[in-house]
């Protein structure tokens, strides 16, 4: 059996080896492959520098934001900055100068300048307090605050803080004007500001319509008409007590004399 036995040869014998040549990336891939890495990093840096200077511009640290000039103490009165910048409650009589009669430069008005780190030279444009009439310039602060917004407004958001909590007066402020002056008209905020100032001035102005006193009136109205009924009763219980007349019966002698010397315009209803 021996001689019968199959011999075994080496394994390689039933096993194909194929050997593929290795590939290596040719130099101008490798080039390609670099150029494209440094246009993603040439694309990325910018943005996030872009994103870095946006961060700055909107910083919401009102103490940054507030710097005291005082340029015209004689403007006290109705400078909206002065009066904020003693945190006590305002009169009515005030903020409704704040918001009809503010400070306004006039063309000798110079205002002051604000450097950027570069050098650039950038400053107030008067021109912007017509565009935008909301806006109340403050001679304390040398910067424009909302005026509806800085007397009205309901939120303690400081990172919508410009325009109400502290004015556009820092170089950064200036240089964007025009998106952060267009953010703050478009805002829920500033529209509802808007529309309490108008309402404010409009009471200010015509007391008789404001809330208050129509709950007032109509509550002096009343106590009026209970005083003529009362006293329409107290009449009819003295006329019964002198004719010796019962106050309580069947014969309806009190609705009787009730209904003669009562006010019809107010017992009989």
């Amino acid at each position: 059996m021996s001689d019968n036995k199959r011999k075994q040869g080496p394994l390689d014998a039933f096993v194909t080896v194929t050997k593929k040549p290795l590939i290596t990336p040719s130099s101008s891939e490798e080039n390609e492959q670099d150029q494209s890495e440094i246009v993603a990093l040439e694309v990325t840096q910018p943005i996030r520098a872009e994103s870095e200077e946006t961060e700055h511009n909107v910083s919401s640290d009102v103490n940054e934001n507030l710097h005291i000039i005082d340029s015209h103490p004689d403007t006290h009165d109705n400078d909206i900055g002065f009066q904020l910048s003693l945190h006590t409650p305002l009169t009515n009589e005030t903020k409704y100068q704040l918001l009809t009669k503010p400070f306004r430069p006039d063309k000798k008005y110079t205002f002051p300048n604000q450097q950027g780190n570069d050098g650039t030279i950038r400053r107030f444009m008067a021109i912007w307090l017509v565009q935008y009439p909301c806006l109340s310039y403050s001679p304390f602060y040398e910067g424009a605050f909302c005026s509806a917004c800085s007397l009205f407004s309901s939120t303690s958001n400081q990172s919508i803080g410009i325009f109400i909590h502290y004015p556009c007066s820092r170089f950064r402020h200036l240089k964007h004007f025009s998106t952060l002056i267009k953010t703050h008209l478009n805002s829920e905020n500033h529209k509802l500001a808007t529309a309490r100032a108008t309402d404010f001035i409009h009471t200010f102005e015509n007391p008789s319509s404001s809330i208050d006193y129509q709950l007032d009136r109509n509550r002096i109205e009343m106590i009026e008409r209970n005083k003529s009924i009362l006293l329409s009763i107290i009449k009819v219980v003295i006329t019964c007590a002198r004719q010796n007349i019962a106050l309580r019966g069947h014969r309806g002698e009190f609705l009787s004399i009730s209904s003669i010397h009562s006010n019809r315009k107010w017992f009989s209803r």
